[in-house]
């Protein structure tokens, strides 16, 4: 016979510890070497008062709700668990920070917390703009032949993002694989193919507008070229920062 155990009923919450204390968190000590900005990203939440609970809206994942587990508000369990697993504390600086086991979270402000997510999701969405781009003026190359000025300038954005969808499509496979310590060969080759696909085209986009610069009349098609420049730049350091050279 195995014995029921219940969990115990939850404090009240002692909200003159805790209001400090709401605000945005990201998970700042992932494991993996490669998905650590991906991790933080989808380990990002909101944490915020509703009556007596916590509730932790993770900005990608839904929501969880803690429980206070003592009377000071420094402890706190998820809803119907036993043991605390939450610890509320401040680092050496003074800056508030969250535990959840061996996962650290610090507090950020709404803009550190939600400008990662934006230039990521906007360089995504503007670099997959391109390949319409690309497919128009390639079209427009094929049956125009005065249409041929700056034809490689024109469509290399594209081929870049021909790469970004390699490493989109493998990335998922290749993080679990990682997580599972399963073989990743072929995993790790298309996403190393399609990282220094993206990187050289970017690099020859970078090239040709520069070289081209200044027989470029049109000022949109300029802001659009230096915006998708940006927005692979923007990729390009993200992917150096997380090891992935």
């Amino acid at each position: 016979h195995i014995p029921k155990v219940t969990a115990p009923p939850p404090f009240s919450i002692n909200r003159t510890f805790i209001e400090p204390y709401l605000g945005y968190y990201r998970w700042s000590n992932p494991g993996q070497l490669y998905s650590g900005f991906f991790d933080g990203l989808q380990n990002t939440f909101k944490l915020e008062l509703d009556g007596e609970v916590l509730k932790a809206n993770i900005i990608s994942k839904g929501s969880l709700q803690w429980q206070a587990a003592d009377s000071v508000g420094v402890y706190y369990r998820y809803e119907n668990a036993v043991n605390p697993r939450i610890v509320f504390l401040k680092d050496q600086n003074g800056n508030f920070a969250i535990t959840d086991g061996t996962l650290y979270f610090k507090k950020n402000s709404a803009m550190r917390a939600w400008a990662p997510i934006i230039l990521f999701v906007g360089s995504i969405v503007l670099l997959l703009s391109s390949v319409f781009w690309g497919l128009f003026n390639a079209i427009y190359l094929i049956f125009r032949k005065s249409a041929r000025t700056h034809w490689l300038l024109k469509i290399s954005p594209a081929f870049s993002v021909v790469g970004l969808l390699v490493i989109i499509k493998v990335i998922p496979r290749l993080f679990q694989q990682m997580q599972e310590s399963a073989s990743m060969e072929i995993s790790f080759f298309w996403w190393k193919a399609g990282l220094y696909i993206f990187t050289f085209f970017m690099l020859l986009t970078c090239i040709q507008l520069i070289f081209h610069w200044k027989n470029i009349k049109n000022k949109g098609l300029k802001l659009y070229l230096v915006s998708i420049l940006l927005s692979g730049g923007y990729l390009i350091s993200l992917f150096a920062v997380n090891h992935w050279y």
